[in-house]
C-alpha cells in the first residue's frame, strides 16, 4: 500500500514539473495567451527616414536593423529609438502601448552646406556696438535662406569683444577677437566668423566755445581841433551806438553764440594810451578758436607812405599820438585768434 502511494506521489509530482516548465516556456516566448492576459499584447515600432537606409538602435544595442523596418513583439514600455546615417544621428525616446505601432520618423538629408555672415570683420572702439549684418544659410538642394539672427549662437574668442544672443558685438578693450556664428539643421552644424579689431575708447575734443568781442571807438571831439588843421566830426559816436546796435543783433553758427558785452570809447575818453591798452584788456583771455572785432570811427591820416587813426588827442605839431598801421597790427597781433578790423576813416583802404 505504501508502495503504490508513493509512485502516485511521484507520477503527480512529474505532472506538476511538467506543467511550470510549459508554463515557463509560454510566459518567456511572448506567445502564450497567458502571457498576453498577464502583460498585455504586445506592440511594435515603425522606424522610418529619408533617405533610407539608416540604422536602427534600440535602447543603446544595434538592431541590426536599417531603416525602413517595423520592431515587433514590443512589450509595454519606454522604449529609446536612434538612427544613424553617416555622420547624423538623431535620437527619440518613445513609448509602446499593447496591440499598437508607434511611428518614428526623421528627414536626415544633411542639405544644409555652409553658412555666410556678413560683414566679415569689423572695426570697434572700446565701448561701442555693432550688429551683425545678415547671416545666409546656403542648401545643397535648396538654394540659400536669410536666417534670423536670434535662430545662430555665438561665441567669442577673447575678452576684447562680446556678443550676445541677438548677434550685437561690443568692443571691450584694446585688441581682437574672432567670433564664431553657428548655425545647426538636421544635426548638421555650419559655422562662420566675423574679425573684430577694438581700438581704445579716444574721448572727442574738448570743443572751447568761441567767444565774439568788440571794442568800439567813436571820436568826435578832439582835444587840439582848430577847425582847420583838425575838426571835430558829427557821428562817429552815433556809429559807435549803432555798431553795438547790429553786433547784439548777430547770432553766430548752430549754438547761435552772441557778443559778450562790447566795449566802447568815446570822444576825448579815446587817447592813443586808452585806445592801446583797451584792445588788451578788451580781448584779455582770448584764445584761438575766439573772434575778436575792432571798430575805430574817426579821422584818419596819411604821411610817409604810412596810414594812422587820429586818437582825440593827436597833435598838430608831431606825430607822436597818432596810431599808425604798424602799431594797431602790432597791438592786434598780441591777440589770439581771428581780428576783424572796420574802419570808418580816411586812408583806411592803407591798412
Amino acid at each position: 500500500m505504501k508502495r503504490k502511494e508513493f509512485f502516485s506521489v511521484f507520477k503527480l509530482l512529474q505532472f506538476f514539473l511538467l506543467a511550470l516548465l510549459l508554463l515557463i516556456f509560454l510566459l518567456t516566448s511572448g506567445c502564450s495567451p497567458i502571457s498576453t492576459l498577464l502583460f498585455g499584447a504586445p506592440g511594435s515600432i515603425e522606424v522610418s527616414t529619408y533617405p533610407s537606409g539608416a540604422k536602427i538602435f534600440l535602447n543603446g544595442t544595434d538592431t541590426g536593423y536599417i531603416t525602413p523596418y517595423t520592431i515587433t513583439n514590443l512589450p509595454k514600455q519606454t522604449y529609446e529609438v536612434k538612427v544613424v546615417l553617416g555622420e547624423i544621428s538623431y535620437t527619440k525616446t518613445v513609448i509602446v502601448y499593447a496591440d499598437n505601432t508607434t511611428s518614428v520618423y526623421k528627414d536626415l538629408l544633411a542639405r544644409l552646406n555652409k553658412i555666410v555672415v556678413e560683414p566679415t570683420s569689423m572695426n570697434l572702439k572700446a565701448g561701442e556696438s555693432q550688429k551683425i549684418d545678415s547671416v545666409i544659410a546656403y542648401y545643397v538642394d535648396s538654394g540659400s535662406v536669410n536666417l534670423a539672427l536670434s535662430n545662430c549662437s555665438y561665441s567669442s574668442s577673447s575678452s576684447h569683444a562680446t556678443v550676445n544672443i541677438s548677434g550685437t558685438i561690443t568692443g571691450v578693450s584694446e585688441g581682437s577677437a574672432t567670433i564664431t556664428v553657428s548655425y545647426t539643421d538636421v544635426e548638421i552644424t555650419k559655422t562662420d566668423t566675423v574679425d573684430i579689431t577694438v581700438s581704445p575708447f579716444v574721448p572727442p575734443p574738448v570743443v572751447t566755445p568761441i567767444i565774439y568781442r568788440a571794442f568800439c571807438i567813436g571820436v568826435d571831439e578832439y582835444v587840439n581841433a582848430d577847425g582847420v588843421n583838425i575838426t571835430n566830426l558829427e557821428g562817429p559816436s552815433d556809429n559807435v551806438n549803432r555798431i553795438i546796435q547790429v553786433f547784439g543783433d548777430c547770432k553766430f553758427g548752430t549754438g547761435e553764440v552772441e557778443f559778450s558785452t562790447p566795449v566802447s570809447l568815446k570822444n576825448l575818453n579815446a587817447t592813443k594810451t586808452a585806445i592801446i591798452s583797451g584792445i588788451a584788456s578788451t580781448f584779455s583771455g582770448a584764445d584761438e578758436n575766439d573772434v575778436s572785432y575792432f571798430y575805430f570811427a574817426g579821422h584818419g591820416g596819411w604821411d610817409f607812405n604810412t596810414c594812422y587813426i587820429c586818437p582825440t588827442d593827436i597833435l598838430l605839431t608831431s606825430y607822436d599820438n597818432e596810431i599808425s598801421v604798424n602799431e594797431l597790427e602790432s597791438a592786434l597781433s598780441a591777440i589770439p585768434g581771428t581780428k576783424v578790423v572796420i574802419l570808418d576813416s580816411c586812408f583806411s583802404g592803407g591798412f
